[in-house]
C-alpha cells in the first residue's frame, strides 16, 4: 500500500489497479504453488507409508477423494492419515520458508518519507 503514498495523485487509479492486481496474481500463484508442492508430498508420502497387498488401490482411492479414507480398513487409515500429516507439515514448512524469503526480499527497500498534503 506504500506504493499508493508515492504515487502522484493524477495516477491513483493506475496505481491502485496496477496494485490490486499483482495481489491477485500473488493469491493465484500461492494457491497453485501450495497446491502443487500437496500434490507431490502426498504422492511420495503415500508411496513410502502404505504397505500392503492392496496398496495401489488404496493410494489411487485416497488421491482421488479424502472422503475415501473414512471407508478404509483401520491398518491403511493409520498409514493414509499419516501419509498426510507428513504432507501438511512439508507443505507449511515450505510456505514458511517462502514467506521468510519474502521478507527477506522487502527488509531492503526504503520509501521517501510521506510529504504533507496542502
Amino acid at each position: 500500500m506504500a506504493i499508493l503514498a508515492v504515487a502522484d495523485q493524477k495516477n491513483q487509479a493506475v496505481v491502485t489497479t496496477t496494485l490490486i492486481l499483482w495481489r491477485s496474481l500473488g493469491n493465484v500463484l500461492g494457491v497453485a504453488c501450495s497446491s502443487l508442492v500437496v500434490q507431490n508430498a502426498l504422492w511420495y508420502y503415500l508411496e513410502l507409508f502404505v504397505t500392503g497387498p492392496d496398496k495401489e488401490a488404496v493410494v489411487a482411492r485416497v488421491r482421488q477423494s479424502v472422503e475415501a479414507i473414512r471407508d478404509l480398513d483401520p491398518a491403511y487409515r493409520e498409514q493414509v492419515v499419516q501419509s498426510y500429516e507428513a504432507t501438511l507439515r512439508v507443505t507449511f514448512l515450505c510456505c514458511a520458508v517462502l514467506a521468510f524469503v519474502s521478507v527477506l526480499f522487502v527488509l531492503p527497500i526504503r520509501l521517501p518519507r510521506l510529504g504533507t498534503r496542502k
